[in-house]
């Protein structure tokens, strides 16, 4: 609406020019319906700023950028490159009159992303006084002379969509919630819920345990492969008539893996689907699960992703699966006895994804849901933040660019902690965050053990409006996450039983004793599972509140084996404590290296980390003083089912 003027207006470099305004019927917003309003606080420090990073700046090329202004107080304006340096920048007063300030820059031989800044730190040129003021924005701009605006929503039509930074109060949308009533408020940073695996209620109630509070919500997934699956499957029944009926949160989704669409989804193709999941809830006693209803959907990893602004059905997948969401809240709605609500759950930090067009509205989402781990690609310097660097680093280089990786994190343009919690103010819909946790990555992106992102987690989960959340204390296939695991996550933790459970450590007597075992007598001596040597093609020492020691020793497949040089003699056999989930195992004896028991069995005993523990005992078995005692997975120990064989300890019976 300004490029007529805008050749005039750039001319020379930080050059100021005030034009006046046709008066509006708002005269706070410059042009259209909204625009971003500036309660600049005149601080020498913590400086707040609200950003947009755009991508492909070419080298040897000069750049205009400006915005209106009205109001009182100063602050800065500049464009940087992605690692922070100043291309350009201007500190101008607002004053009564709408004021179009700009100002250019030459890229030189510099070619990429730059970001777009305005900042609350006009008080390094002039005095707090003249600083300190309320100011709106309007009509931004960025681009090469009369050329395109490469901003998105320069005009913040749209609200604060597009735009990220660490805005704390400083930088909000105007006018406020856009016609919507305010979210109802929440402090739920005490609402922590967990994922402990699929159909597993015993695990939720050991993270209860070690936690020191009964979990607010128990995490489950549908299986993706057919529509059985998506009408509850094998999924529902593990929870019914448990304490967490009343509090589960489920993932379901559009269509399954084996065959569907977001456009068949929206033209209601799939109702009768949904609603017999609806039926198979309430019948199960679920009436008040939550639902994550396409979760990820902005991520391109499950069949109903909406894509990104690459691909050229990008908004009408978006507008499908808004749609396909309102399909299935009013289909679920309609059940009889149900009490459920609904989260439209994207994860954070995902390029070029037009969430609002994707957005069902708020009359259809209880939650807005954000899944986010420490795991970021940004980059220190043309570097990494995390990879190879960060692994090999000092404590206090590991800590800088933790912080370095949480900013990154939380004040992503692209969707990030703050621009998402942003709009989900915006909407007037409280917060939930379905997924959080550490990461550690076998491509190294992760900030692995990392309690200042565990403290960081809880800061802005207090700081927000959030409802509840929920630790995923798995270690899944795309990242280890497990907070019971001190041998690799020892800091984090004690960093997060000291947040969530300050009362007391975590539960850490051993889940069998050998008193405890039938056929176990005095006298004996035991030898920790850790402290033997693990060999093999895949294996690793765990950490676990129940185990003996803390810790266990885990053989995965054969050819692994666990050795303890120097053992006690047992003159009336050997016992072994194990954690055994899911399946049923096997492995062979050697003492000295001669075999002294083919094939031992270990039975399963089912998912719980506090009770999976079992015990064999092998009373013919002799082993002279400082044996070398092996125990190893041989070829033909195998089971059809392998999983895991952890190690707790071994009892030498004299």
């Amino acid at each position: 609406m300004f490029r007529s003027l805008l050749a005039a207006l750039v001319a020379g470099a930080l050059m100021t020019t005030g034009l006046a305004q046709q008066a509006q019927a708002d005269p706070n917003v410059h042009g259209g319906s909204r625009a971003l309003r500036a309660a600049t606080q005149g601080l020498t420090t913590g400086w707040k700023n609200i950003t947009q990073p755009v991508a492909g700046a070419t080298a040897n090329t000069t750049y205009d950028f400006g915005i209106w202004l009205r109001g009182t107080g100063a602050l800065t304006v500049k464009v940087t490159k992605a690692n922070g340096d100043n291309l350009q920048y201007l500190r101008p007063k607002a004053t009564g009159s709408w004021t179009y300030v700009s100002s250019s820059f030459a890229t030189g031989t510099y070619s990429g992303q730059v970001v777009f800044t305005v900042v609350d730190s006009a008080v390094t040129q002039y005095p707090a006084a003249d600083v300190s003021g309320t100011m709106y924005l309007d009509d931004a701009y960025l681009g090469v002379g009369s050329g395109p605006n490469l901003l998105q929503n320069s005009g913040f039509e749209a609200q604060l969509a597009g735009w990220g930074g660490d805005r704390g109060t400083v930088f909000t949308r105007y006018p406020d919630q856009s016609g919507n009533p305010p979210a109802e408020q929440y402090h739920g940073v005490n609402d922590v819920g967990v994922y402990a695996w699929d159909r597993n209620p015993a695990g939720v109630t050991d993270f209860g345990s070690w936690v020191g509070r009964t979990p607010a919500l128990a995490e489950e997934f549908l299986a993706q492969d057919t529509w059985s699956d998506l009408e509850g499957g094998d999924r529902l029944a593990p929870w019914s008539g448990t304490p967490y009926a009343h509090s589960l949160l489920l993932a379901a989704y559009p269509f399954p893996k084996s065959g569907g669409s977001l456009a068949a989804a929206a033209d209601g193709d799939y109702n009768a689907h949904y609603a017999t999941l609806g039926r198979n809830l309430v019948s199960r006693g679920l009436a008040d699960t939550v639902i994550r209803f396409g979760h990820e959907f902005n991520g391109g990893w499950y069949v109903w992703t909406v894509g990104n602004q690459d691909s050229p059905d990008h908004e009408q997948k978006c507008a499908d699966f808004a749609e396909a969401f309102r399909q299935f809240v009013t289909t679920m709605r309609s059940i009889p006895g149900q009490h459920f609500r609904f989260v439209w759950n994207p994860s954070a930090s995902v390029w070029g994804v037009d969430l609002p067009a994707a957005f069902p509205g708020r009359d259809y989402v209880d939650f807005v849901g954000i899944d986010h781990y420490d795991q970021t690609w940004a980059q220190d310097n043309g570097t990494p933040i995390y990879g190879a660097a960060y692994q090999t680093a000092t404590p206090a280089e590991r800590l800088r660019r933790q912080q370095l990786a949480w900013n990154a994190e939380v004040n992503d343009g692209n969707w990030g902690l703050n621009m998402i919690a942003g709009f989900a103010a915006d909407q007037g819909v409280p917060l939930g965050l379905p997924e959080w946790g550490i990461a550690a990555r076998s491509d190294g992106m992760g900030g692995g053990d990392n309690p200042y992102f565990v403290q960081m987690m809880h800061d802005w989960i207090t700081a927000n409006n959030v409802a509840w959340h929920v630790y995923f204390n798995v270690s899944a296939p795309d990242g280890d996450h497990d907070l019971y695991d001190t041998v690799a996550f020892p800091r984090s933790s004690a960093k997060f039983s000291a947040l969530w459970n300050p009362a007391g450590a975590p539960h850490t007597a051993p889940a069998i004793t050998p008193a405890g075992i039938p056929g176990v007598t005095a006298p004996y001596r035991v030898v920790e599972g850790e402290s033997g040597t693990l060999t093999g093609p895949a294996f690793r020492y765990h950490g676990d509140p129940w185990a003996s020691g803390g810790k266990f020793a885990v053989m995965y497949r054969d050819g692994n084996a666990l050795a303890f040089t120097g053992t006690p003699a047992a003159t009336r056999g050997v016992a072994i404590v194990y954690q055994g989930w899911q399946s049923d195992q096997r492995a062979s004896l050697y003492v000295n290296g001669a075999l002294v028991k083919k094939g031992v069995l270990f039975p399963q005993h089912g998912r719980s980390w506090s009770h999976s523990y079992g015990s064999v005992v092998l009373p013919d078995v002799t082993v002279p003083a400082n044996a070398t005692v092996q125990l190893r997975i041989d070829a033909d120990d195998v089971l059809p089912n392998v999983d895991s064989l952890k190690i707790d300890y071994l009892v030498f019976l004299q």
